[in-house]
């Protein structure tokens, strides 16, 4: 829960930092908040989900002196599955933003998308993601 509840903190300032690059135009904002508020609610709903059923899977392994899981909750892929909509979802709005504005030739467009920091959206995004997946899979060897 807590990587869930940190994750919206990330996400959230990814947000701004989007609604600033589109010059706080207040439609932009509002589909910012509701696409924000419903990524962010589908993957709690699917965290506590993945914990409830981690709940039943839990079991002590005298070999080990500690506790183990023996599967993967299920729902845990729709969980991380949200979030990378969201993240691909912020990245288009980036690449929109760049179209969006006047410009003279094809070669403008790429320099606006490495203006507003493509390159830093692209890492900030896939960090998170590739630290949940070693997370799962030193967690669960058997993936």
């Amino acid at each position: 829960m807590a990587s869930t509840v940190f994750n919206s903190f990330a996400h959230f300032v990814i947000v701004m930092r989007v609604y600033r690059l589109w010059d706080r135009r207040k439609e932009i904002k509002w589909i910012l908040i509701v696409a924000f508020t419903t990524a962010m609610s589908v993957a709690a709903a699917f965290a506590v989900l993945s914990l409830r059923q981690l709940d039943r899977t839990v079991t002590f392994t005298p070999a080990l002196d500690m506790c183990t899981i023996s599967t993967k909750p299920e729902s845990l892929k729709f969980c991380l599955a949200a979030l990378t909509a969201f993240d691909l979802f912020i990245i288009v709005m980036t690449i929109f933003n760049a179209l969006d504005r006047p410009h003279r030739h094809q070669a403008d467009v790429m320099t606006a998308l490495q203006n507003d920091g493509a390159r830093m959206f692209v890492c900030l995004f896939r960090a998170p993601n590739v630290l949940k997946i070693a997370t799962v899979l030193l967690t669960y060897p058997s993936i």
